[in-house]
């Protein structure tokens, strides 16, 4: 390794010559970076003669023989600079719509030298507000992922921006994070790593490297963090909406899910498995009628809303004449019965308090929580068992995306003494109303 042979940035332009040379004269101040490689993809204008002016001790400009995409542009930069200055210890990738601090810099070399595992570092995104984001890092994305997210009448019964996201806590609350794959905006990889896996796989023109490189990362053993202890700013694609449409764009991305999923994701690439990719194609298939589906459900769901509002109705009819034998049925019935609305099971209550009153009163208690927060608990069973929680009763119903329908009609018709509610997303006015005309005592769970 040479001496000063430390950090290198490699920097990607495509007909975006003003953003790569504003950017690349804040950085080239920095001390800590010993190279900057500009790398012109092949652009039709004349970025190249506009970007050879950078040229200096510390920048040089090259251009690739021909427009390959993302990663082989990136690839081409980084051959280039080991052929001429021989390796580095660091290598960032970066595109140039970004706003990056030397502290950040030197904040995730830091980090990659402390720690022998880990092959990638990348400082929390924020946006353009300077507001941190979540989509700094995400998990490996799925066949099913991938699908719903081209689909926009998947997408409207199912929230594709959760799928692959990290919990938000988990992302606030650490000051580092291990993840599966972090923004190809900017990160910093090990050089002598990054060799090893033979740099990105030039397969892709544009999407997917991430979940590629990160697949590849973990296959030898190493780890990818994201830090929250630093930042940068992302102008979110201002290089690739200058330089395609939406139609080109996505017909890349299909092509590039399509590629990941049949050679890195492990539910798919192996040869018994391939017929599961028939799924992902079948969605593409029928992409041209996928906004006719969309707004079909839009509609029938704007109709299912009226629905509600008639058996609201109904149920309000039903449970008036039925309020004395309710009432009486509570002052002699030898059990008092509770109900628990929350966003966790009953057994990870974060406030004690809730069990030593529920217990004090000698409550029945049927739990109803969120499924959409069950990611929190990855170890629930074994911390139930490790922890002997058995001294109270509970029912645990379980179910996904919070179908009012189920307090709305089903818990509508049951009788309870009391009903603790742990925030007010889930105070469901109509439900509350029923109750209330019941002399059903209701409370917050911070009041308790």
């Amino acid at each position: 390794m040479k001496k000063g042979n430390n950090l290198a940035v490699i920097l990607l332009n495509y007909k975006d010559a003003d953003t790569v040379i504003n950017y690349a004269k804040v950085i080239e101040k920095y001390s800590y970076i010993d190279k900057i490689i500009v790398v012109d993809n092949q652009s039709p204008d004349d970025s190249f003669k506009r970007l050879k002016k950078l040229s200096s001790n510390k920048v040089d400009v090259v251009r690739a023989s021909q427009n390959k995409g993302y990663a082989a542009g990136n690839n081409f930069g980084i051959k280039y600079l080991i052929k001429k200055y021989g390796n580095f210890n660091y290598i960032a990738i970066s595109n140039s719509d970004v706003e990056v601090s030397e502290p950040t810099f030197k904040k995730c070399v830091n980090f990659l030298s402390e720690n022998d595992d880990v092959a990638i570092c990348a400082p929390r995104m924020y946006d353009i507000n300077k507001e941190p984001t979540y989509y700094s890092a995400w998990k490996f994305r799925t066949l099913f992922m991938d699908s719903v997210f081209i689909s926009s009448a998947l997408s409207s019964m199912i929230y594709k921006n959760e799928l692959h996201k990290y919990n938000h806590d988990y992302i606030d609350n650490h000051k580092f994070i291990y993840v599966d794959c972090v923004m190809g905006s900017f990160f910093i990889i090990k050089g002598d790593i990054f060799k090893k896996v033979n740099y990105f796989d030039e397969n892709t023109f544009l999407y997917e490297e991430e979940d590629i490189l990160g697949k590849k990362i973990q296959a030898l053993g190493y780890k990818t963090v994201m830090l929250n202890t630093c930042h940068y700013v992302h102008y979110v694609s201002i290089t690739i909406n200058k330089s395609l449409n939406t139609k080109a764009k996505n017909k890349i991305l299909y092509k590039s899910m399509r590629y990941y999923h049949l050679n890195y994701d492990e539910k798919c690439n192996k040869r018994y498995n391939q017929w599961k990719i028939v799924f992902f194609d079948l969605v593409r298939l029928f992409k041209p009628i996928d906004r006719f589906c969309f707004y079909f459900l839009k509609g029938f769901h704007l109709l299912f809303n009226w629905t509600t509002y008639i058996w609201k109705l109904l149920i309000l009819l039903i449970h008036i004449p039925l309020y004395p034998f309710i009432y009486i049925y509570k002052k002699v019935r030898k059990n008092k019965r509770l109900l628990y609305l929350s966003k966790l099971p009953y057994d990870f209550s974060r406030d004690s308090l809730i069990k030593k009153y529920i217990n004090k009163n000698n409550y029945k208690i049927k739990n109803v929580y969120f499924y959409k927060y069950k990611d929190l608990l990855e170890d629930a069973n074994n911390y139930v068992t490790k922890n002997k929680i058995t001294n109270y009763k509970a029912k645990h119903y379980d179910f996904t995306f919070r179908p009012r329908w189920y307090i709305l009609f089903i818990n509508s018709f049951w009788i309870y003494d009391e009903i603790i509610i742990d925030s007010s997303e889930n105070n469901y006015y109509f439900f509350m109303l029923i109750h209330r005309m019941r002399k059903t005592k209701i409370s917050f769970e911070k009041i308790l």
